[in-house]
């Protein structure tokens, strides 16, 4: 799932700009997975930083968040997470953006499936969810965030949760189910699943605990109206943008975390949960070039040039390519380093209606 492409009208010559340009996988297929067993070691540009690398062509990397930083067991094979610790997306922020059918339209929008597999301390706070995994922002001073979340509940031990809102607590969907069979969730290994169907509604929602569904309602919301997309990174084991600020860390041992692009059957979960012995990861990501991430905050102030908003001391390209489909950006004159101020790109040709262009921040 991408987002819509957006086109700027440059003196009467439409030049388009990509939003998370990214040459997607197949159909039905995992798009995210990040395993404790096979973490990744490194990422050019972030030195001396806890990290934990896609196994997923997509390569969406996350670095670690909090205090004190996540701390990997490499003898268990697994991550340690306390109340305040968990790991930050610095990839394609629009990848795992998932529009509903409430803005996309009957049918069209976006299913998508999380595996986790982890063993959860148990409550440890108040009146907040426990995040797994959430895509959640906050805009300006709004209390509320934009997005989805997925989490454990704070006040009943056997409850998952999933929302999807867009900046407030009416215009959302929220389901709350229970495990009758297997009881709390504290202090047991498991993998918790939640899969959603795109429609934007507690009926296209269903939970799983260790590949089986769980059915006790404890609580159901479905109002959601207006758009769940935002320009947040995916956060896993905690969230600022969801719940009550730093106090809504999930403190676990994770072992495994999956996302994929299709809602999974009772029959796939229950083969990857594969009775306790699920499939891991043997073999550690390498990223062997700098990390790079587009910059969406572009404007247009002439039939030449791009102005964005940048950040001191980092590195800006301006890069042009003649299609989407045929993924072969190439640099448009040098690169610039950020002054923390408005800057100004160009392309010394002037921009051609046969290009895309986009503007990436290099992290070398």
């Amino acid at each position: 799932m991408s987002k819509d492409r957006k086109s700027i009208v440059l003196a009467g010559v439409a030049a388009a700009f990509v939003v998370g340009a990214i040459s997607l996988p197949a159909l039905a297929v995992r798009i995210g997975y990040w395993d404790a067993a096979a973490p990744g070691t490194s990422i050019p540009g972030y030195p001396g930083t806890v990290v934990w690398l896609d196994q997923s062509s997509n390569e969406y990397d996350f670095v670690g968040a909090g205090t004190p930083l996540p701390f990997h067991d490499d003898v268990d094979d697994l991550w340690l997470l306390g109340q305040n610790s968990g790991f930050k997306g610095i990839g394609d922020e629009d990848l795992f953006d998932f529009e509903t059918d409430v803005v996309a339209g009957p049918s069209n929008g976006a299913p998508f499936s999380v595996n986790a597999y982890l063993n959860w301390e148990g409550p440890n706070f108040g009146d907040t969810p426990y995040t797994i995994m959430t895509k959640a922002r906050k805009e300006g001073t709004d209390v509320h965030f934009t997005g989805h979340s997925f989490a454990l509940n704070w006040s009943e031990q056997d409850t998952l949760q999933f929302v999807q809102q867009a900046g407030n607590n009416t215009d959302r969907v929220v389901k709350r189910l229970g495990d009758s069979v297997g009881g709390s969730l504290a202090g047991r290994t498991a993998m918790l699943t939640v899969t959603h169907d795109g429609s934007g509604t507690t009926g296209g929602t269903i939970f799983y605990v260790d590949g089986v569904e769980i059915t006790r309602s404890s609580f159901d919301q479905s109002s959601l109206n207006g758009t769940v997309l935002n320009g947040g990174q995916i956060e896993i084991g905690r969230s600022q943008d969801n719940g009550n600020g730093n106090n809504n860390g999930m403190s676990a041992l994770l072992y495994f975390l999956e996302i994929y692009d299709h809602e999974l059957s009772v029959s796939e979960v229950s083969t990857r949960f594969n009775g306790g012995s699920p499939t891991r990861a043997t073999q550690d990501p390498v990223r062997n070039t700098p990390f790079s991430e587009e910059v969406s905050s572009l404007t247009v102030t002439s039939d030449s040039t791009i102005e964005f908003q940048s950040e001191a001391g980092e590195t800006y390209q301006l890069q042009s390519n003649i299609s989407t489909n045929t993924p072969e950006w190439i640099a448009v004159g040098d690169n610039v380093i950020g002054t923390g101020g408005i800057m100004q790109l160009l392309d010394p040709e002037g921009f051609s209606p046969s290009k895309m262009y986009r503007v990436f921040r290099l992290h070398l």
